[in-house]
């Protein structure tokens, strides 16, 4: 996640991080982004393995939606 995250912000590329187990307060998207997380309140457990496949939470029509208005950025 973060090498990539790296190289697009060094970029100036617009981002979607899908996040779950990090601690959405350690990235700093300079504006170029968003973050995007499921709804449960253990995100950020730093979890080698779960039960709850939380990801899977994300609507597909939350990222559109997102990924729509990056764009317009």
């Amino acid at each position: 996640v973060t090498m990539a995250l790296h190289v697009a912000i060094g970029l100036e590329k617009r981002v979607v991080l899908f996040n779950n187990i990090f601690n959405r307060y350690e990235f700093e998207l300079y504006g170029l982004g968003e973050i995007l997380e499921p709804a449960v309140e253990c995100v950020g457990c730093y979890r080698q393995k779960c039960d709850i496949d939380c990801m899977q939470m994300i609507e597909p029509e939350l990222v559109l939606q997102t990924v729509r208005e990056i764009l317009k950025m």
